[in-house]
């Protein structure tokens, strides 16, 4: 509605709107995000690329943080049918960092699994930079063969130009679960 807001008002949406759409980049970007991103820049002088790459580099680290604090930190859970599954976020600028401790990552996935009587638990690594992602999964055997998503190494799936667990991962995921179910 372009009413009149304070520059840190301004600021606060400003990166709310370059967060989660990856600095305008994601598929989830609509015409109404950019234009409100450029009028908030312009009230708040900060400029776009910028403040998106630092904010996204800010909020991707994981250094220090546990397995369990990064599966936990944007979970959500799904339902098709009588099957329950999960599927986590993080949005990182180097994959490495969750690869290089993937047995820790799957091994909280298995308990999150498991313990919501799923039969998959994952962890969408979304990397800002290349704006694909990876899926690092612990699932049911009998769903392993459903799967068709390129795999990367043991339990890691690439998931190419996929950055929108909502409007394309699931979508996917879905399909792959109707398939168990139809089995």
């Amino acid at each position: 509605n372009r009413i009149p807001l304070p520059q840190d008002y301004a600021s606060i949406l400003l990166c709310g709107i370059l967060s989660d759409t990856l600095i305008l980049q994601s598929t989830t970007t609509t015409e109404i995000d950019i234009e409100t991103a450029e009028y908030l820049s312009n009230i708040t002088n900060l400029d776009i690329q910028t403040l998106g790459k630092d904010l996204l580099s800010a909020a991707s680290h994981i250094d220090g943080r546990t397995p369990q604090e990064v599966v936990r930190q944007d979970m959500k859970e799904y339902s098709e049918e009588n099957l329950t599954y999960t599927v986590s976020q993080i949005e990182v600028d180097n994959p490495n960092e969750i690869l290089t401790r993937k047995e820790q990552f799957i091994s909280e996935l298995e308990m999150e699994r498991r313990s919501r009587k799923a039969v998959l638990s994952a962890l969408m690594v979304t990397d800002i930079t290349k704006l694909t992602s990876l899926l690092v999964v612990a699932l049911e055997p009998s769903l392993a063969q459903f799967i068709d998503f390129p795999q990367q190494e043991d339990s890691v799936y690439i998931l190419r130009d996929i950055v929108s667990r909502k409007k394309q991962l699931i979508p996917l995921l879905s399909e792959q679960i109707e398939k168990l179910l139809e089995k």
